[in-house]
């Protein structure tokens, strides 16, 4: 999430927070494109940092997975970890429930990232992991919450 987006949706945070979910700072939008001038990238991602105040995350979140080795390195720099996901279940898309349960659980293997981002509306999301939770464990499968943003609005 960019700073903008964390001081707009205060109580979503504390929400996200508080059901042991993490927000991460989203890094400037085009940095992998162009290799971003070191300052601006690190003003963006500390603005991101001061208005999460205190509630440390992990990771970084790059818009689009895009990274180059201007993220990696900056990301590393400031002592974030850049993890990208291996399944994007296209909620944001909000193609119903079924559809995202279905996009997690057909391509569920061990160790995958599953990236969901749904802009807004959870209720799509909601109710797939309702859905694909269950599925999921009786296909032997454990999950866990990782560093990675429940959002991201670039």
């Amino acid at each position: 999430m960019d700073a903008n987006a964390i001081a707009a949706t205060p109580t979503l945070v504390d929400a996200i927070f508080a059901a042991w979910h993490g927000v991460a700072p989203a890094a400037p939008i085009g940095a992998a494109q162009s290799g971003p001038a070191r300052d601006a990238y690190f003003q963006g991602v500390g603005a991101a940092r001061t208005a999460l105040a205190g509630r440390n995350t992990a990771c970084l979140q790059l818009p689009y997975g895009a990274a180059d080795a201007f993220t990696r390195a900056y990301a590393a720099e400031l002592g974030y970890e850049v993890l990208l996901w291996d399944i994007d279940a296209r909620d944001w898309a909000q193609p119903g429930a079924e559809a995202i349960a279905s996009a997690i659980t057909s391509q569920a293997f061990p160790g995958a990232v599953v990236r969901l981002n749904d802009l807004g509306d959870p209720t799509q999301t909601a109710a797939a992991l309702d859905q694909a939770l269950p599925a999921l464990a009786q296909q032997g499968y454990s999950v866990r919450a990782y560093c990675v943003p429940v959002m991201s609005i670039n």
